[in-house]
């Protein structure tokens, strides 16, 4: 019988032995008994398998050095990222080949309407 498989309901960063991790909202997939699960439960879903997910983009077990990044992106960026729940698939990098960079993450930040923008002082817009 294969693993349970689990989904992220939202996105988010933990840390397992020592080493940072970064999961996705709808992106990232674990099997049952990984680490991020005991790290973050709340954060995953049980996954049907009627679903239609690419059982071969699931992380089993892997070490920390042995993730594949979905994203070419510098520590810091990443780490913006997660706290600000930015999807990396959202943002242009402006790097090096194009990799995406901590200012390009700030710059999503600060283009996304903030809380409650349009209610009390407008912006002149109709």
């Amino acid at each position: 019988m294969a693993d349970q498989v689990y989904v992220a309901t939202q996105s988010g960063s933990s840390e397992i032995n020592g080493e940072p991790v970064i999961f996705l909202k709808g992106v990232t997939m674990v099997a049952e008994g990984h680490p991020l699960l005991d790290a973050v439960p709340d954060y995953f879903q049980p996954v049907e398998e009627k679903a239609g997910f690419d059982t071969a983009t699931i992380v089993h077990h892997a070490a920390p050095e042995d993730t594949t990044q979905h994203f070419d992106a510098t520590e810091n960026a990443i780490a913006l990222a997660a706290a600000h729940s930015v999807d990396l698939a959202t943002v242009t990098g402006t790097g090096t080949n194009g990799r995406i960079t901590q200012p390009d993450v700030q710059h999503v930040i600060d283009s996304a309407p903030s809380a409650g923008e349009g209610e009390g002082e407008g912006t002149g817009e109709a």
